[in-house]
């Protein structure tokens, strides 16, 4: 077999697996970045309740 044509061969194939590698990683990245952002959300949202339920407790005391 020609070499040039399985250098060819070779050579699709890394260019596809890369090709099909490259978007997997941008949607961990994607997904990890939501998923962070949610995490924040929540737990501002907690630590924001946790506030409020704070201060109304104190207010009688006061």
């Amino acid at each position: 077999m020609n070499p040039s044509i399985m250098k060819g061969k070779m050579f699709t194939r890394e260019w596809l697996w890369m090709h099909s590698m490259v978007p997997f990683y941008l949607m961990n990245i994607i997904l990890l970045r939501n998923m962070i952002r949610v995490e924040m959300i929540i737990f501002m949202k907690n630590v924001i309740i946790v506030e409020m339920i704070m201060f109304m407790k104190n207010l009688p005391m006061k």
